[in-house]
Protein backbone atom coordinates (compact mmCIF):
# COMPACT_ATOMS: atom_id res chain seq x y z
CA UNK A 1 0.00 0.00 0.00
CA UNK A 2 1.50 3.37 -1.05
CA UNK A 3 0.07 6.79 0.33
CA UNK A 4 0.05 8.55 -2.94
CA UNK A 5 -0.21 7.47 -6.96
CA UNK A 6 3.57 6.02 -8.21
CA UNK A 7 5.26 7.75 -10.76
CA UNK A 8 7.16 5.54 -13.60
CA UNK A 9 10.21 6.30 -11.58
CA UNK A 10 8.74 4.48 -8.32
CA UNK A 11 8.02 1.28 -10.54
CA UNK A 12 11.46 1.20 -11.49
CA UNK A 13 12.43 1.40 -7.91
CA UNK A 14 9.98 -1.67 -7.11
CA UNK A 15 11.31 -3.57 -10.18
CA UNK A 16 14.59 -3.18 -9.10
CA UNK A 17 13.76 -4.53 -5.42
CA UNK A 18 12.40 -7.82 -6.85
CA UNK A 19 15.24 -8.27 -8.95
CA UNK A 20 17.69 -8.02 -5.78
CA UNK A 21 15.19 -10.39 -3.69
CA UNK A 22 15.30 -12.79 -6.63
CA UNK A 23 18.89 -12.95 -6.38
CA UNK A 24 18.73 -14.04 -2.93
CA UNK A 25 19.04 -17.89 -2.81
CA UNK A 26 18.88 -17.71 1.15
CA UNK A 27 14.66 -17.07 0.30
CA UNK A 28 12.98 -19.11 -2.07
CA UNK A 29 9.79 -17.72 -2.04
CA UNK A 30 11.28 -13.90 -2.54
CA UNK A 31 12.10 -15.75 -6.13
CA UNK A 32 7.86 -15.99 -6.54
CA UNK A 33 7.10 -12.52 -5.17
CA UNK A 34 5.03 -10.47 -7.58
CA UNK A 35 1.98 -8.62 -6.39
CA UNK A 36 0.67 -4.88 -7.02
CA UNK A 37 1.29 -1.56 -5.29
CA UNK A 38 -1.82 0.22 -4.38
CA UNK A 39 -2.56 3.46 -3.65
CA UNK A 40 -4.24 3.37 -0.44
CA UNK A 41 -7.35 5.33 -2.37
CA UNK A 42 -8.14 2.62 -4.42
CA UNK A 43 -8.76 0.29 -1.88
CA UNK A 44 -10.57 2.27 0.50
CA UNK A 45 -13.48 3.43 -2.18
CA UNK A 46 -12.70 0.56 -4.61
CA UNK A 47 -16.38 1.42 -6.59
CA UNK A 48 -15.30 5.08 -7.29
CA UNK A 49 -11.56 5.77 -7.91
CA UNK A 50 -8.52 4.78 -9.41
CA UNK A 51 -5.09 6.23 -9.70
CA UNK A 52 -1.52 5.00 -10.71
CA UNK A 53 0.19 1.71 -9.21
CA UNK A 54 2.38 -0.48 -10.01
CA UNK A 55 1.90 -4.65 -11.25
CA UNK A 56 4.27 -7.18 -10.44
CA UNK A 57 4.48 -10.29 -12.04
CA UNK A 58 5.87 -12.63 -13.91
CA UNK A 59 4.86 -10.15 -17.34
CA UNK A 60 6.50 -7.11 -15.64
CA UNK A 61 3.57 -5.49 -16.57
CA UNK A 62 5.28 -2.40 -14.32
CA UNK A 63 3.19 0.95 -14.13
CA UNK A 64 0.19 1.56 -15.27
CA UNK A 65 -3.94 3.19 -14.03
CA UNK A 66 -5.18 0.83 -11.51
CA UNK A 67 -8.42 0.37 -9.96
CA UNK A 68 -10.44 -1.83 -8.16
CA UNK A 69 -10.51 -4.37 -11.24
CA UNK A 70 -6.48 -4.86 -11.23
CA UNK A 71 -7.88 -7.63 -8.45
CA UNK A 72 -11.63 -8.65 -7.53
CA UNK A 73 -13.16 -8.09 -4.22
CA UNK A 74 -11.82 -11.48 -3.07
CA UNK A 75 -8.41 -10.06 -3.27
CA UNK A 76 -9.45 -7.15 -1.77
CA UNK A 77 -10.49 -9.16 0.88
CA UNK A 78 -6.94 -10.99 1.06
CA UNK A 79 -5.36 -7.84 1.04
CA UNK A 80 -7.54 -6.64 4.30
CA UNK A 81 -6.79 -9.82 6.36
CA UNK A 82 -3.29 -10.98 5.19
CA UNK A 83 -1.45 -7.92 3.27
CA UNK A 84 1.77 -6.34 3.98
CA UNK A 85 1.91 -2.63 4.29
CA UNK A 86 4.65 -0.38 5.08
CA UNK A 87 3.70 1.75 7.92
CA UNK A 88 1.97 -0.92 9.76
CA UNK A 89 -1.45 -2.14 10.47
CA UNK A 90 -3.45 1.17 10.77
CA UNK A 91 -4.16 0.77 7.00
CA UNK A 92 -6.27 -2.31 7.65
CA UNK A 93 -8.86 -0.69 8.95
CA UNK A 94 -9.18 1.72 5.71
CA UNK A 95 -9.83 -1.20 3.21
CA UNK A 96 -13.03 -2.01 1.91
CA UNK A 97 -14.23 -4.66 3.32
CA UNK A 98 -16.78 -6.49 0.99
CA UNK A 99 -19.59 -8.55 1.89
CA UNK A 100 -20.30 -12.16 1.36
CA UNK A 101 -22.58 -11.72 -0.31
CA UNK A 102 -21.32 -9.11 -2.64
CA UNK A 103 -18.14 -11.65 -3.06
CA UNK A 104 -21.07 -14.52 -4.05
CA UNK A 105 -22.38 -11.88 -6.60
CA UNK A 106 -19.18 -11.05 -7.50
CA UNK A 107 -18.29 -14.85 -8.34
CA UNK A 108 -21.14 -15.64 -9.86
CA UNK A 109 -20.50 -12.81 -12.34
CA UNK A 110 -17.67 -13.53 -13.55
CA UNK A 111 -18.19 -17.43 -13.84
CA UNK A 112 -21.62 -16.03 -15.88
CA UNK A 113 -18.86 -13.82 -17.67
CA UNK A 114 -16.44 -16.54 -18.50
CA UNK A 115 -19.34 -18.58 -19.86
CA UNK A 116 -20.11 -16.43 -22.69
CA UNK A 117 -16.28 -15.69 -23.50
CA UNK A 118 -15.77 -19.08 -23.92
CA UNK A 119 -16.74 -19.96 -27.46
CA UNK A 120 -14.07 -16.83 -28.34
CA UNK A 121 -11.45 -17.59 -26.24
CA UNK A 122 -11.17 -21.95 -27.13
CA UNK A 123 -7.74 -22.91 -27.22
CA UNK A 124 -6.25 -20.07 -24.83
CA UNK A 125 -4.26 -22.02 -22.01
CA UNK A 126 -3.87 -19.16 -20.04
CA UNK A 127 -7.59 -17.96 -19.80
CA UNK A 128 -8.40 -21.31 -19.23
CA UNK A 129 -6.06 -21.70 -16.39
CA UNK A 130 -7.76 -18.14 -14.86
CA UNK A 131 -11.35 -19.63 -15.39
CA UNK A 132 -10.10 -23.04 -13.68
CA UNK A 133 -8.82 -21.24 -10.67
CA UNK A 134 -11.83 -18.61 -10.18
CA UNK A 135 -14.31 -21.46 -10.20
CA UNK A 136 -12.28 -22.84 -7.78
CA UNK A 137 -11.51 -19.97 -5.40
CA UNK A 138 -15.57 -19.77 -5.69
CA UNK A 139 -16.20 -23.18 -5.06
CA UNK A 140 -14.43 -23.18 -1.64
CA UNK A 141 -15.55 -19.79 -0.74
CA UNK A 142 -19.21 -21.41 -1.36
CA UNK A 143 -18.85 -23.86 0.40
CA UNK A 144 -16.52 -23.29 3.34
CA UNK A 145 -17.12 -18.87 3.46
CA UNK A 146 -13.05 -19.19 3.67
CA UNK A 147 -11.55 -17.14 1.21
CA UNK A 148 -8.79 -19.20 -0.65
CA UNK A 149 -5.40 -18.83 -2.76
CA UNK A 150 -5.00 -19.67 -6.35
CA UNK A 151 -2.68 -23.11 -5.06
CA UNK A 152 -5.05 -23.11 -1.77
CA UNK A 153 -8.36 -24.17 -3.78
CA UNK A 154 -7.11 -26.37 -6.09
CA UNK A 155 -4.99 -28.21 -2.66
CA UNK A 156 -8.91 -27.75 -1.37
CA UNK A 157 -10.73 -29.35 -4.55
CA UNK A 158 -8.01 -32.45 -4.94
CA UNK A 159 -8.75 -33.37 -1.20
CA UNK A 160 -12.47 -33.52 -1.61
CA UNK A 161 -12.15 -34.87 -4.86
CA UNK A 162 -9.26 -37.85 -4.65
CA UNK A 163 -8.26 -39.09 -8.02
CA UNK A 164 -9.36 -36.11 -9.98
CA UNK A 165 -7.07 -35.16 -12.82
Amino acid sequence: MTGRDLEQDDCNKLFNLHDKYKLLKTERILSQLEGVYYPLKIVEDPFKTSGSGCYIGTSRKGWKRIDRFANNLMDLKIIRMHGKFYKGEEFRTKIYEPSDDELKNEILGKIKEAKSQYPNLKGNAGWLVSVVHLCLRGMCFMETSRIASKTASVEWFLERNPGQP
